[in-house]
Order: structure tokens, then sequence, then C-alpha cells
């Protein structure tokens, strides 16, 4: 789907990216029955809508209505979990609700199944993040990294490398956050730790392994 877009002097506030969603989303048989804040510093709301046309079976999908703001434009673009959007941070409470009535679209299903996932890898991160912090503040080297060289193999897939580095627990302007640093160079210096940085499947089965 394309974008849609208005003049606006300046960016607009929630209520108003509400209203652009909402109208997004009507119809005769449509009715939004949830939906999620406004995520990403304004850029995109998830909504879980019903649709109930005479003589069909009762629907549930959730949709994602995007907004950009440029050069005085507000910008929107709507899409729902057929359509396979490229983004997988919908709260699950959503995505639990339109499980209840199973979607027949396998490009819904697997988007569901992916924001699911990802939900779990986020908060399994977090824990194992809060057990470094509190346990190994001082410095655990139990933990894999992986990036992305920037090329990509024969069949464009994305070739990333994994490499240990140490935690800590350290402090930036006064406020706690992870942090690592690389083994291989002899003065530590720390940056900061990103979630999506972590290689979890390694680093669950570094950390299962006895000290």
């Amino acid at each position: 789907m394309g974008w849609t877009s208005t003049y606006a002097p300046e960016k607009p506030g929630t209520d108003e990216l509400n209203r652009i969603a909402d109208r997004e989303l009507q119809g005769e048989h449509i009715k939004i029955l949830d939906r999620s804040a406004w995520l990403n510093w304004n850029s995109h709301r998830y909504s879980l809508v019903e649709i109930t046309e005479p003589g069909k079976e009762r629907l549930l999908c959730i949709a994602v209505t995007v907004v950009e703001y440029r050069d005085n434009q507000v910008c929107w673009k709507t899409m729902d979990d057929s359509m396979g959007p490229y983004m997988y941070d919908c709260p699950t409470r959503l995505v639990k609700k339109a499980n209840k009535t199973p979607t027949r679209n396998e490009t819904a299903a697997k988007w569901r199944a992916k924001v699911l996932a990802e939900a779990d890898k986020k908060s399994r991160t977090d824990k194992l993040l809060r057990e470094m912090r509190d346990n190994f503040p001082a410095g655990d080297r139990r933990l894999i990294l992986v990036r992305y060289t920037g090329e990509r193999d024969e069949n464009m897939n994305p070739i990333t490398i994994k490499f240990p580095v140490n935690y800590h627990a350290a402090q930036k302007r006064g406020k706690p956050i992870h942090a690592y640093s690389d083994p291989a160079k002899p003065a530590p210096h720390l940056w900061k730790l990103r979630r999506g940085d972590i290689d979890l499947e390694e680093t669950e089965k570094l950390r299962a392994l006895p000290l």
C-alpha cells in the first residue's frame, strides 16, 4: 500500500495521530477492539480490528499504521498482518486476542508467531542482563555478541560474525547502563551494550556450562 500525505506546518500530536489511524480503519463492518500506544517516537501504532461482513465468518486482524513527518508533510500508510508488516514490536496482548479466532492466512500466522517469538527473546535477554548486572557487576566473560559485517553471501543472506566479550555494569551521565569490553584489546574500554547485539542462544549455552 502506498503513502497518503497532507500538509502540516508542525509535527502532529498524539490525538491527531490517533484520528489519522482511526480514519484508516473506518468501515461499515469494521470495529477497532483495542490499540497500542504510539511506539518508537510516535512512528507507528497497532490496532486489533474486527471485521463482520454479512454472510462471512468473523475475522480478527492486526493493522499497523505507520506515520512519517517530513518537509511539512504528514505521511502515513496502513497494512494488516496478512501483508507481513516489517516490524515486530506489536504488544503481545493484541496478538493473543487475535489468536482467539485463529487466522487462515499463512502470512498473518507467521507474522504473529514472529511477534511472540521476538517478545519472548526480549524478555529472556532482559532477564539475562539483570542477572549479569546483579551477580557480576565487575565483569562477566560469558557473553557472545553478533554483528552484521555489511556483506552478503551468494544467496544474499547477511554475513555475521560472533565474538566473546566481557560484560560490565557501568554508568553514563549518572545513570546505570549495560556495557561490554573487548577482551582482545589490552586497555579496557567500555562500549554501551545494546540488547539486539547479543546472540542470546549462544550466550545461554555458554552460561549453562560450569564456571
